[in-house]
């Protein structure tokens, strides 16, 4: 390594005409491609150089200095590196720029080049920046902007290459969050939160009840309609829903990541009265990549993240589906404790019920560019909010067939 780069300075020097970089004695010009027996101020290759001019291989004409590489193995132009504007390992990338651009520090491992991220743990320099190791920089910001969201769930520059927000959402059905109820950010010091009501919970001003909740009245195409809602109730989706709310984030994908994942917890003042009906809550995650197109989170038999049962844990036992089936919670409702989904309502029953957190795993295609949309929004009617909180995106190693998600 330290070869390399004391090479790297020096092309870089005489490329600025600086000359020779200054160091000990150079020693005396030599024939590297045969037995010594060349005459040194002769161009015995007729390659236009003599040893004494630098000619490292004085029997070849395709070797003298400033030559092009041929890929090959060996050094052509005499700078002491290997193919160094060849792209060996296939990964994009090459020692020194030439066709392809250069700071390729390990041009054997194609996992290993600075289009990489740097991986946790692994001890290898993914990202040729000097570094083993080191964890990715901070992506908290403050603000209520698309990227400022983005940021909250720990994704930004180089990977995040746009952010936007749908237009027509109102403001206060989003924003990011240090705490929310007793829920804590799961890496960072904020994650993001998106309501089909007031994205507050019960310390945060501006609170509002999910239950009757908030009507924003924004009307949206459903981006994935389908025939079937969840386990008890076959029925239609809405074509349009409402109190729409989505962020949609372009990202570069690392040349080392073939997957992703990112942890959520979702809520709602739909359970459990209207679980099995048209008010049917939903958060869609939908990726748009070369390795998968389609929603990423949904529980074991397909349902997307709705007040489908699948999820639901921290709330209370209760008849669903009109009395024709039972949730049985594992966890306590005091999960909920400050979200305002732990509430009782008028008729002394709790308002809503939720998920702690879960983490789903998507496949990507490394090095690609991919559109991750967060969607959430309320069907049947305006009322009787939900949420989601989003945190924690971290590229992956690890390849995946498919998307996953997991208590």
């Amino acid at each position: 390594m330290k070869s390399i780069a004391r090479a790297l300075a020096a092309a870089s020097l005489v490329a600025a005409g600086c000359g020779p970089v200054d160091g000990p004695p150079h020693p005396p010009p030599r024939d590297l491609g045969g037995d010594g027996a060349l005459d040194p101020d002769k161009d015995n290759d007729g390659d236009g150089f003599t040893i004494h001019q630098g000619d490292c291989n004085d029997r070849d004409a395709t070797v003298y200095p400033g030559a092009p590489e041929l890929c090959d193995g060996r050094d052509h132009n005499c700078n002491g590196i290997l193919d160094d504007t060849c792209d060996d390992d296939k990964d994009g990338w090459s020692i020194l720029p030439g066709d392809k651009p250069g700071g390729d520090c390990d041009d054997h491992d194609p996992l290993v080049n600075p289009g990489a991220f740097d991986a946790p743990g692994n001890k290898v320099d993914d990202d040729c920046d000097g570094l083993t190791d080191n964890p990715p920089p901070p992506c908290d910001a403050s603000g209520s902007d698309a990227h400022a969201f983005a940021g909250a769930i720990d994704l930004c520059a180089p990977w995040l290459l746009a952010a936007t927000v749908n237009g027509d959402s109102d403001p206060a059905g989003r924003g990011v969050h240090s705490r929310y109820g007793m829920f804590a950010p799961q890496m960072g010091a904020s994650f993001f939160v998106m309501s089909t009501g007031i994205a507050a919970d019960e310390n945060d001003p501006g609170f509002v009840l999910p239950q009757p909740g908030t009507a924003f009245h924004n009307d949206d195409p459903n981006p994935l309609p389908g025939p079937k809602k969840n386990a008890c109730f076959t029925g239609t989706d809405e074509q349009t829903v409402h109190d729409y709310v989505e962020l949609s984030l372009q990202v570069k994908v690392p040349t080392n990541a073939q997957s992703f994942s990112f942890r959520f917890a979702f809520f709602s003042a739909e359970y459990p009265e209207y679980v099995g009906s048209d008010f049917n809550d939903s958060f869609f995650v939908l990726l748009d990549s070369k390795a998968y197109k389609g929603n990423i989170s949904f529980d074991g038999s397909g349902n997307p993240i709705t007040v489908n049962v699948a999820f639901f844990t921290a709330c209370d036992t209760a008849p669903i589906c009109n009395g024709m089936l039972e949730n049985v919670c594992t966890q306590s409702p005091h999960l909920l404790d400050g979200t305002g989904y732990e509430l009782n309502d008028s008729m002394n029953q709790r308002i809503g019920g939720g998920t702690n957190w879960l983490t789903t795993t998507s496949p990507v295609s490394p090095g690609e560019t991919a559109t991750l949309r967060f969607i959430l929004f309320d069907e049947g009617d305006h009322l009787w909010d939900s949420a989601v909180l989003i945190d924690n995106f971290q590229w992956q190693l690890n390849p995946t067939m498919t998307p996953a998600t997991v208590g």
